[in-house]
């Protein structure tokens, strides 16, 4: 991505999360529905934010049919919604410290299917409900968005 050896580890991220944007992905010649993105909303804090209220850092990755099965698990639950799933899980962490979400859903036949996953700053249930709030979010748009182009959801 060409950031220099001497750029600090915050701005490496942030240069990293802008080519990460779905809007930047999406213009790609290889896009597919298999290429990985971060969930709108997604951020890394910096000192120019002024929101106090959000979280740190909330990274959410995902692909387009990872975040469709939101969508099929609501079409296949007969309109009873879906039963979401949320792992607090340090498995991609090579540190205790580094904590990490994963959003599933809970197909009919018992299955988890994953939506979303990545990093956040802390375990705390405020920056849980911004993560669900962002993914949830992005899977309502995600679902019309397939629907208008004619993609089976």
């Amino acid at each position: 991505m060409g950031v220099p050896e001497a750029c600090g580890e915050r701005a490496k991220l942030l240069v990293l999360c802008e080519h990460l944007e779905f809007q930047h992905v999406v213009c790609q010649a290889d896009f597919s529905v298999n290429t990985p993105y971060l969930v709108p909303g997604s951020r890394v804090r910096t000192s120019r934010d002024d929101d106090d209220t959000a979280p740190n850092l909330v990274l959410m990755l995902t692909t387009l049919n990872l975040i469709l099965n939101v969508a099929r698990a609501c079409d296949l639950s007969g309109g009873l919604g879906a039963v979401a799933g949320v792992d607090h899980t340090h498995k991609m962490a090579r540190e205790k410290k580094a904590p990490h979400l994963t959003f599933n859903v809970i197909a009919p036949d018992a299955s988890a299917k994953h939506a979303a996953f990545g990093p956040v700053c802390d375990e705390t249930e405020s920056t849980t409900a911004y993560a669900l709030k962002i993914v949830l979010e992005h899977a309502r748009q995600a679902a019309a968005f397939a629907r208008h182009v004619d993609m089976p959801v």
